[in-house]
C-alpha cells in the first residue's frame, strides 16, 4: 500500500521539511511501517509504530506555526494531519483513549456559555477527536465526547435559553445532557438522611431541594456526585473537563502587531495522551485572554498603567500618528495583572504595561485618547484593559510542571480524582481554586500537575460589556458597585493563606488542632487587612495623580471642546474609583467590622478544623449508589 494513499498529509508535511533531519528520520521510519502495510488488517499491527510519528510530526509543525504568526496555511496542514490521524485509530479499531466528559457549570449566563459551546463545536470539527458514529435514529455524533451543563440559574428566560442551548448543541453531534434544578435535587434527595446535615458543608443544603444561585463551589461539587454516577455505569474511562461558561476552546495570540483569536490546540488528545502516559489524578490548565481575578486587586496596575498613557500622550501632539501598537512581550502567566503579585510569589512587575490600542488604519493619538475612554469603564466588570495575557509555546501541550492552584475554570481529573471536593465551598469565597491547589500539592503531589493547554478567558460579551458580567459585580443605580468582591476576595485570601500555611506544617496530612488554626488564620488576616490598607493608600495617590491630568489645562485634552465627552468619562471612571475603593467606600469598612466581630474568623476557623470530617463524609457519599438519568 502507497505512503501517499494511506498517510497523504503527514507525507506532505514530510515533503515540506526535507531538510530537517529529525523530519527525515521520522519520514524514514514511517516508509518502512507502510512497506509491512498490505491489508487493512495490517493498519493494526502498524498503528503503534505510526502513531508517535504523527505526534512528533504535529509538535515540530506547531513549533512554526506560533513562530509564523499562525499561518494559515500551516494551521490547516496540522489540523489535517491530526484527522488524519484520527481516522487512523479509527480504521485500526484500536482507539481505546478517553471519553472526554466536559462539566460546564452556568449561572444565567446564556449568551457567554453561547460562545463557549461554539468554540466546542469548532474544537470538535476541526480536530475531530474519538472520531463519529451513527447513532439509532441514523443521527452521526461524536463518540468520545459529552457534555453536562449544569444550570445554577435564577431566571426562567435564561433557564429555557440554557435548555435550548443544550438542545442545539445535541443536535449538532455532541451528546448533551442538561442537569437543571430538579434534576440536582433528585440527585440531593438519595444522599443518606445521617450524612445530610453535615454533607451542607459540601454541597449545601440536601435537606431540601436545589436552590439557584448556591455559588460555582457547591455546584461544582454536586456535579462531581452527578457524574460519578455516570461513569460506574459508562463502561469507559473518562476524563472529567471542568471549564466554566465564559472558557473558550481557543488561545488569544499576539504575533507583531497583529493580535488573534486561533482554534490552536487540540485539547481532547492531549490530555488523553498525558493520563494515559503519566500518573495524574488531576491537570489543571491555565487561561489567556482576561485575567482570572477580581477588579478588587488588579486596580493598581490598570491606574498605573493609565497615568503612563497620559504621560506619554501629554508629550505628543494631538493630532500625531498613533504609538500604541508596538508588541507586548509579556510572560503570559506572569500574574502581573495582580495588584498583590508578591504574595502568590511572583516578582512585581517594575514598570507600566504600555496600552495597546484597539483601533485599525490610520488614526491620531486624539482617536485612541477617545476610544481607550470608552474602554476604561469596563474594568469594572473583570476585564484589564492593559494587561491581556497571550499566549506563549514555550513547549508542546504534552510539556508538565509541578501545580500548586487549580484553574477552575480549566481543570482535569480522572475518576480517582473526584476524591477531591472543592473544600469550603458553604462559605461562597473567591480563592476556592487556589485553596484546593495548596491542599493537592501536599496530598497528591507529582500527581497534580500543571499543563500548557490554556483557554481562552472572556470575562463579558464583547459587544456589551455591562451584560453578564462578573457575579460578584452589582449595579447600584447604574453604578458598578465592588463590596461584594471585596468582602469574598479579602476572606478568601485569608483563606487561602491560612491553609497554604497549614499545608506548609504538614495539613492535612497529619492532624492539626484547632488552636494552632485559630492563630493562623488570626495572624493571616491581621498580615492581610494591613496589606489591604496598604493598597488602598497607594490607589488613592495614584487616583489623585490621575484627576491632575484631568484637570490642569496644561494638557492639550483638557483644553480642546471637543474632547469634553472624552475626559469626562475618565472623569466619571476616576469618581467611581473613589466610590470602590476610597476612604470614604464601605469596603474595607465592612472588611474591618467583620474582623472586629469575629464571625468570619471563626467561620474560617471551623471551615479548615472540619475538613478532615469533610473527607471521611465525602468518600462515604460516593460510595452510595446514586441513580442518574443518563445514556451515553
Amino acid at each position: 500500500m502507497k505512503t501517499n494513499d494511506l498517510f497523504p498529509h503527514v507525507t506532505h508535511f514530510f515533503s515540506l521539511y526535507k531538510n530537517n533531519p529529525s523530519a527525515v528520520s521520522m519520514h524514514k521510519k514511517l516508509l518502512a511501517a507502510s512497506k509491512r502495510i498490505i491489508s487493512a488488517e495490517d493498519v493494526i499491527d502498524a498503528i503503534d509504530t505510526v502513531k508517535p510519528l504523527y505526534e512528533d510530526s504535529i509538535r515540530m509543525l506547531e513549533h512554526d506555526i506560533v513562530d509564523a504568526g499562525f499561518d494559515h496555511r500551516l494551521l490547516d496542514l496540522q489540523r489535517r494531519i491530526f484527522r488524519e490521524l484520527e481516522h487512523l485509530l479509527s480504521f485500526a479499531q484500536r482507539d481505546s483513549r478517553h471519553h472526554i466528559m466536559m462539566i460546564i457549570p452556568v449561572a444565567d449566563r446564556p449568551a457567554l456559555l453561547s460562545n463557549c459551546l461554539e468554540s466546542l463545536k469548532e474544537q470538535c470539527r476541526t480536530f475531530q477527536y474519538g472520531g463519529t458514529s451513527i447513532d439509532k435514529k441514523g443521527t452521526p455524533y461524536y463518540k468520545k465526547v459529552s457534555v453536562f451543563i449544569f444550570d445554577d440559574s435564577k431566571e426562567l428566560s435564561n433557564i429555557n435559553t440554557i435548555k435550548a442551548l443544550s438542545s442545539e448543541l445535541n443536535a449538532f453531534g455532541i451528546r448533551t445532557y442538561y442537569v437543571g434544578l430538579d434534576e440536582q435535587s433528585i440527585l440531593l434527595q438519595q444522599v443518606p438522611p445521617e450524612l445530610k446535615k453535615d454533607i451542607s458543608r459540601i454541597i449545601g443544603d440536601a435537606r431540601s431541594s436545589a436552590l439557584s444561585h448556591k455559588g460555582a463551589s457547591v455546584t461544582r461539587n454536586i456535579a462531581y456526585l452527578y457524574v460519578h454516577s455516570v461513569i460506574q455505569q459508562c463502561g469507559e474511562k473518562a476524563l472529567l473537563y471542568f471549564i466554566d461558561s465564559d472558557e473558550e476552546f481557543s488561545i488569544a495570540a499576539r504575533h507583531g502587531e497583529a493580535v488573534k483569536n486561533v482554534s490552536f490546540i487540540n485539547y481532547f488528545y492531549w490530555l488523553d495522551l498525558l493520563f494515559n502516559s503519566i500518573d495524574i489524578d488531576m491537570l489543571t490548565g491555565k487561561v489567556v485572554g482576561d485575567p482570572p481575578v477580581s477588579p478588587a486587586v488588579m486596580i493598581n496596575t490598570f491606574l498605573e498603567d493609565l497615568i503612563s498613557f497620559l504621560e506619554i500622550i501629554s508629550e505628543m501632539e494631538p493630532s500625531d500618528h498613533c504609538v500604541f501598537h508596538e508588541p507586548v512581550l509579556s510572560d503570559a502567566f506572569s500574574a502581573d495583572y495582580h495588584d498583590m503579585a508578591n504574595l502568590f510569589g511572583y516578582q512585581e512587575k517594575a514598570s507600566p504595561e504600555k496600552y495597546t490600542c484597539a483601533l485599525t488604519g490610520n488614526h491620531t493619538v486624539r482617536d485612541t485618547f477617545t476610544d481607550f475612554s470608552k474602554r476604561v469603564m469596563d474594568f469594572f466588570y473583570g476585564l484589564h484593559p492593559t494587561r491581556t495575557q497571550f499566549y506563549r509555546h514555550p513547549g508542546d501541550a504534552t510539556n508538565i510542571e509541578h501545580a500548586r492552584t487549580v484553574y477552575t475554570g480549566n481543570y482535569v481529573l480522572n475518576s480517582d480524582g473526584l476524591r477531591h471536593f472543592i473544600p469550603f465551598a458553604h462559605l461562597n469565597l473567591r480563592m476556592a481554586g487556589p485553596t484546593l491547589g495548596r491542599i493537592l500539592k501536599q496530598q497528591l503531589k507529582d500527581r497534580f500537575v500543571s499543563a500548557n493547554l490554556p483557554l481562552s478567558h472572556k470575562r463579558v460579551l464583547a459587544d456589551n460589556t455591562m451584560h453578564e458580567f462578573r457575579s460578584g459585580v452589582s449595579r447600584n443605580r447604574n453604578s458598578p458597585d465592588l463590596s461584594g468582591e471585596f468582602f469574598r476576595q479579602f476572606w478568601g485570601d485569608v483563606m487561602l493563606f491560612s491553609v497554604e500555611t497549614l499545608t506548609e506544617n504538614g495539613f492535612p496530612g497529619k492532624t492539626v488542632l484547632i488552636d494552632e488554626i485559630s492563630s493562623v488564620v488570626s495572624s493571616v488576616h491581621e498580615k492581610l487587612y494591613h496589606i489591604y490598607k496598604e493598597k488602598q493608600a497607594v490607589t488613592m495617590k495614584k487616583n489623585r495623580k490621575l484627576n491632575h491630568y484631568l484637570s490642569d489645562k496644561r494638557y492639550w485634552w483638557n483644553s480642546n471642546d471637543h474632547l469634553h465627552d472624552t475626559v469626562n468619562r475618565f472623569k466619571r471612571f476616576t469618581q467611581l474609583i473613589d466610590d470602590n475603593f476610597g476612604v470614604e467606600s464601605k469596603n474595607l469598612g465592612v472588611i474591618s467590622d467583620t474582623i472586629a466581630e469575629g464571625i468570619w474568623t471563626q467561620k474560617i476557623v471551623h471551615a479548615i478544623h472540619n475538613f478532615y470530617r469533610d473527607s471521611e463524609l465525602w468518600d462515604t457519599v460516593l460510595n452510595t449508589n446514586f441513580v442518574v438519568k443518563h445514556s451515553l
